[in-house]
Parts: C-alpha cells; structure tokens; sequence
C-alpha cells in the first residue's frame, strides 16, 4: 500500500501534488492565484522581456502587484 502525504489544518486536508512540468505549475499557479497571494494583490502571468538601463534583460515568469504591503514583484528565472 502507497502512503499519501497529507497535511491537515483547521481541518483541511492538503495533499501532495507534484507538477508534471513547469507549464502545468504555472497554469495552476495562475488559476490558484487569488488564494496564494490574498485577494489584495494581481497576479499577471505574463512573459515579457524587461531591460536595465544598463542592457541587461531578463524574463521574468510572472508579476506581482501587492496593494496591501505596496510592493511590486516579479519572479526571475536565472
């Protein structure tokens, strides 16, 4: 018999789950994004290319405005 890692708080079951891609994190993450980063916040899943005023540029997976601590982030994949 397989054992399934459960986690339980206040009495919600939480289980494992692995991804079997980055693309398949990223859609979730996109879908679950309200419950993940609160209600005071937008998530944009949006693959844009940003430079530096010195050239150097990255793409970052997604963007994160957050009202309520005032930040703005975004996910750098190096």
């Amino acid at each position: 018999m397989s054992e399934k890692l459960i986690l339980l708080i206040d009495g919600v079951k939480y289980s494992l789950w692995t991804p079997k891609n980055e693309e398949e994190l990223e859609k979730s993450v996109t879908f679950h994004s309200e419950n993940i980063f609160e209600s005071e916040s937008i998530y944009f899943a949006v693959k844009k290319k940003i430079k530096t005023v010195t050239g150097k540029s990255t793409i970052p997976d997604a963007y994160l405005i957050d009202f309520k601590c005032k930040a703005f982030y975004k996910k750098v994949e190096y």
